[in-house]
């Protein structure tokens, strides 16, 4: 079977379509939610500490999206991570994660109650929280979870080489955010020594962070296009399902 490179990004990564709730609130369904009467809403939003997360995901973008898809009438407020009111609002909606959206007003209406399940909503105590918004802080552990890490391996002599960049601006444009991009010539200390320590075949490949696995469903559907090592690494191992060229090794 042949694929070109527009087709390569649901090679690696269609099941992305199905992990992350605001690239599908994006790309589809959202029409079902359109209506005529204006429904009358509040947002408001419980901001991450600033200074531990600084990529965590803009909960300013939910806000819009429903605004622009969901005909509302809204009005918004953001609290700071550790004033009182988050103190309070994180304690009586058990939220776990920020940033958090809180919506109340009309959220039963039949015309958007839709998007809430689209954007991994839960009712609790009669509003709909949104928490899960990757990047995002855990309030627990104090970490930041999704944001991964990778590792590019190419050869600089392969002048025809599929552009292993382009894996990486796959995952962005399915939501995933990657915080640092380390890329290595085979031919290189580094290059060989991942070569070897993944046994990698062909190239260019491409090697996540474990970080990768904090998005829903991701790892169990990596089975399909690559590999999760013993020290939970991911491993893109489909190279030659692209319709240009890669290199054997």
């Amino acid at each position: 079977m042949s694929y070109n490179k527009t087709k390569i990004v649901f090679v690696l990564f269609a099941v992305l379509a199905t992990l992350y709730a605001v690239n599908i609130f994006l790309t589809k369904n959202i029409s079902d939610a359109i209506i005529d009467t204006p429904a009358k809403v509040s947002f408001m939003v419980i901001e991450p500490p600033k200074d531990q997360c600084e990529n965590c995901f803009d909960a300013e973008k939910v806000i819009k999206m429903v605004d622009a898809n969901g005909n509302i009438k809204y009005r918004s407020s953001n609290i700071s991570y550790g004033s009182a009111f988050s103190k309070k609002y994180i304690k009586t909606y058990d939220i776990k994660n920020l940033p958090a959206v809180i919506v109340s007003g009309d959220i039963a209406n039949k015309n958007i109650s839709s998007l809430w399940k689209i954007l991994s909503g839960e009712e609790k105590n009669g509003r709909i929280v949104i928490e899960n918004l990757l990047p995002y802080y855990d309030i627990e552990s104090g970490e930041v979870k999704g944001i991964m890490s990778a590792i590019l391996l190419k050869d600089k002599t392969c002048k025809n080489c599929f552009d292993e960049n382009k894996y990486t601006d796959a995952l962005g444009r399915f939501g995933m955010f990657v915080g640092k991009t380390d890329t290595y010539d085979i031919a290189s200390k580094d290059g060989r020594m991942f070569v070897r320590k993944y046994s990698i075949t062909k190239i260019p490949a491409l090697i996540l962070s474990p970080d990768a696995g904090d998005y829903p469903g991701f790892a169990s559907s990596w089975k399909d296009v690559g590999t999760i090592e013993k020290d939970g690494w991911f491993v893109f191992r489909e190279a030659q399902k692209l319709d240009t060229k890669y290199e054997s090794i």
